[in-house]
Parts: C-alpha cells; sequence; structure tokens
C-alpha cells in the first residue's frame, strides 16, 4: 500500500479549541456541496502548545486543480462571493450584540452561546477558505501563465487595492493622533473609537492580548510624542505611497494592454487575498468571545483556563455531567502529544501506533535542508542580507529588531507591530493571496511564502540571504 503524502497546511503555536473549527469545516458536506470539493479527512498533532495540521496532498492538490479552473468562471465565482457576503452579515449583526453577562447564565445558556460562536464561525468559513486557501494558488498561476506577465508586474497588479487591517491600523493610529493634538477629538473618545474597531486583532485563536482602550491611550501618547509636523508627513508617505501603487497599476494595464476580461481575472485574485483578512477581522472576536465563555466556566468549576481549551465544544456539557472525568480528559490531552483524525465532521483520536505510523511517512517527505519558496513580494531590490529571528507565536516578537527578517509558520494580523520593525518576512506556509504576501507588498518589503522548512532550518541569530529573484533562502 503506497504511503500517504502530506501538504502541511498549519505548524505553529495554537490549542485544540478553538482551532480544531478549521478542520471541520474543511471536511465538512456543506463545503462539498458548495465548492463541489472538501477533504475526506485532516490529520491534527497537538503537542507542546503546537499544533501541526496535514492535508492528504493528492486530494488538496486535486481540489485546487478543480476550484481554480471553476473560479475563471463567472457564476461559479459570483455565487462564492454571494455567499460570503451573506454569511459576513450574519456574523457582523452578532458582533454588534453586546457581549451578554455571562456570570448570569445558566450552564446550559453558556454552552448554548458557545455553540452559537462556533456555528457563526462555521457558517462563514465554509464558504470561504476553499476559495483562496485550496483553488488561490492554483488560480493564480494560470492567470499569471495566461497573462505572461513579468513576476514583479503580476506582484503589482494582484496586490489588492483596499489596504489590509494592518494597513488600516497604522493610518487610523496616525490619524486619530493628529486630531488629538489638534484637539479636533480627546484622547479617550480616539482610543475608544480604536479599541471598537481594532481591539481583537492581536487576538488569533488562543489570544490572550487584546487591545483596550487602555491600549490605544499609550499608542496615541507615543505616536504624539513626535509631534503634528512628524504625523503629517507619515501620513502623506503613505498616502502617497498608496497612490503611487495604484498608478503604477494603471501603467502596467496599459502597457500589457490587459483586456478588460483579464482584469476582471486579476481582479479576482484581488478579492482572495482580501478574503483572507477579512475572515480575522470576522473570526478574531468570535474567538475572544470563546474565551470569554472559557473563563466564566474556569471560576464556575475551579478548572485552569488553559486546560479547558482542550475540550471540544460539544464536550463542555461534561463539566457539569461529569467533572470528573472530563478534568480527566483535559490533563490527559494537555499532557500527551495527540493525533486527532478529521473525518465527516467527526474528531477521533488516533492510536499511538497510527500516529507515529503518520508522523514516520511525514518525516520521510520533509528532510530538505535547501530553503526556497514563492516570491511574494521582492521589495526595492533583489537580494538582501540580515538577521534571522524564529517567531512562532507574536508573544515572541519582542526579540524581533529593526532590520531583521522574521521566520515563521505563517503571519496574521496579531503579527502587525513586528513585522512592521523588520526588514522582511520567510514563512513555512501560505500562498499568494495570504497574509504576509499581502502586507509584504504594502509595506514594500521581500516575502518568501511556502517554504516548508524555514522555521526548521534556520535559527535566531543566523546570518541569511535572502534572494527574491530565485525565491531561495541562504545561511551565510
Amino acid at each position: 500500500m503506497p504511503q500517504e503524502k502530506y501538504h502541511i497546511i498549519r505548524d505553529r503555536k495554537y490549542d485544540l479549541t478553538p482551532g480544531y473549527w478549521n478542520s471541520i469545516s474543511q471536511t465538512s458536506a456543506r463545503t462539498k456541496d458548495f465548492y463541489g470539493r472538501s477533504l475526506s479527512k485532516i490529520w491534527a498533532l497537538y503537542k507542546d502548545g503546537f499544533g501541526l495540521t496535514l492535508w492528504p496532498k493528492r486530494e488538496y492538490e486535486e481540489a485546487g486543480e478543480y476550484i481554480s479552473d471553476n473560479l475563471f468562471k463567472d457564476k461559479y465565482y459570483q455565487r462564492i462571493a454571494q455567499e460570503i457576503i451573506k454569511e459576513q452579515g450574519k456574523i457582523e449583526v452578532f458582533l454588534t450584540q453586546p457581549i451578554p453577562e455571562l456570570s448570569r447564565l445558566s450552564f446550559d445558556e453558556l454552552v448554548k452561546y458557545a455553540g452559537d460562536i462556533m456555528s457563526y464561525w462555521l457558517g462563514y468559513d465554509e464558504v470561504n477558505v476553499f476559495a483562496w486557501c485550496v483553488g488561490g494558488d492554483f488560480f493564480s498561476q494560470k492567470v499569471q501563465e495566461k497573462l505572461r506577465l513579468p513576476d514583479d508586474v503580476f506582484s503589482l497588479l494582484s496586490t489588492p487595492d483596499e489596504k489590509t487591517e494592518a494597513g488600516k491600523l497604522e493610518l487610523a493610529e496616525l490619524k486619530a493622533a493628529r486630531d488629538v493634538l489638534a484637539k479636533k477629538t480627546s484622547i479617550q473618545n480616539a482610543a475608544n473609537d480604536l479599541a471598537e474597531q481594532f481591539s481583537c486583532l492581536p487576538f488569533g485563536y488562543d489570544g490572550p492580548e487584546y487591545w483596550d482602550a487602555s491600549h490605544f491611550t499609550s499608542r496615541l501618547l507615543e505616536i504624539s510624542e513626535g509631534g503634528t509636523e512628524n504625523i503629517n508627513a507619515q501620513i502623506i508617505a503613505i498616502e502617497e505611497a498608496d497612490r503611487k501603487r495604484a498608478k503604477e497599476k494603471d501603467r502596467a494595464l496599459k502597457k500589457h494592454k490587459i483586456s478588460a476580461p483579464d482584469k476582471i481575472l486579476i481582479d479576482r485574485i484581488n478579492t482572495l487575498a482580501v478574503w483572507t483578512d477579512v475572515r480575522k477581522k470576522l473570526q478574531f472576536p468570535l474567538h475572544y468571545r470563546y474565551g470569554l465563555i472559557l473563563r466564566e466556566l474556569k471560576q464556575r468549576y475551579n478548572v485552569p483556563f488553559r486546560n479547558l481549551r482542550f475540550l471540544l465544544v460539544d464536550e463542555l456539557n461534561e463539566l457539569e455531567g461529569n467533572k470528573k472525568a472530563a478534568e480527566e480528559k483535559m490533563l490527559w490531552r494537555l499532557g500527551h502529544g495527540f493525533m486527532v483524525e478529521y473525518q465527516r465532521e467527526r474528531c477521533d483520536i488516533l492510536s499511538e501506533e497510527r500516529k507515529q505510523s503518520i508522523l514516520d511517512e511525514l518525516a520521510g517527505q520533509t528532510t530538505a535542508k535547501e530553503i526556497t519558496g514563492t516570491v511574494a513580494s521582492r521589495g526595492p531590490q533583489l537580494i538582501y542580507t540580515g538577521i534571522a529571528k524564529v517567531v512562532r507565536h507574536p508573544n515572541e516578537g519582542t526579540k524581533v529588531l529593526e532590520g531583521d527578517f522574521i521566520i515563521t509558520s505563517m503571519t496574521s494580523p496579531d503579527y502587525v507591530a513586528i513585522m512592521q520593525r523588520a526588514a522582511g518576512f520567510i514563512t513555512d506556509e501560505g500562498g499568494v493571496t495570504c497574509h504576509a504576501a499581502i502586507v509584504g507588498r504594502e509595506m514594500g518589503k521581500p516575502v518568501i511564502i511556502g517554504t516548508g522548512n524555514a522555521t526548521k532550518v534556520l535559527k535566531d541569530g543566523d546570518r541569511v540571504e535572502v534572494d527574491t529573484e530565485k525565491g531561495v533562502v541562504k545561511k551565510i
């Protein structure tokens, strides 16, 4: 029997819940009905605070080919876009509702609220993720082959005009600080407005970082120290860079005689990238609310908060029905490296023998020491040198200094402050529509994505050469 080949989709710091919702979504019947494809199985190893998620490589590639071919078809694409807007609206309505006073809810009401959060999350995820995460790279490659554009031109055209949440935050903070200095608003009101828009940006799956008004008060005081003239200069520079990029895109479209139908294809690549960012904007607040429920359960049942992250949502009832068994289950999962097989919305913990068999198969296909990936953003030159800093979680970001290269599994909006300091980003995961790719283009920094092994080969302090023509990273 031939060995299974695996596509590593995620290898980063996070616990079982709510991270496992991804695998439920990607193997669900609804995803298959909606896209025409899903994954029959997904495997995830949870060990020492990290999650390693594996997709069956053949199924992933077959689904990528199928979905990317269909993204050329107006009806298929428009159906996805319409359903995403519909599900997005449901979450937005839910998030406008005040968080209930959890201490006043009954146990059954708390568990129902947790289930509602997961339901909204899955409702959106099942229509969103496969378009960009499975079909996106295949589609982008096919469009590039069709248009035969130089890499730098295609990279420019496939950068969305809409700013990422990281880009929006940077500009919003500067403008708020300017308004405070001009006495157009109070620092309290400005901080509250920023918190309302961006509070969950650093939360990710597990938090605990959350930017409340006090965080933004500190940020506004820090920015204001530079004075109005300096702040205005930064705002002008950002807006001028945006205008320059827009003009360059217009010139490229004319120079290369991009037809109206082909421009639609480029716009679709841009939209796929935007969908990745919007997903995080919608789902991080859901993760935050779920975390609040766990904190309430911690208080009621005297169970450590982290332990509760090792119960599935439908296992929360065990805290009331059989607390001793639930505690034993949480402790075992927390203390053991265990692997889950997800299949059509089921979660089964595999035997030690089966887990080791999968890990042995994976080890046989991940022995490469050369670091190569896809160039997502070149920046202003082709060759760079700098110091590598391996960042497995945003809370490790303090070690990243100006001019360092972030080496990570993947980035997300909670990495934004670190990304602003870094010279560039090298990731294990991701495609041309991923967060690191888009933010890198937005910031004009070099980015190489999808290396598969950068975090395993490189270590803190390694001096690296980054070749953004060949997509190669070397220790020097």
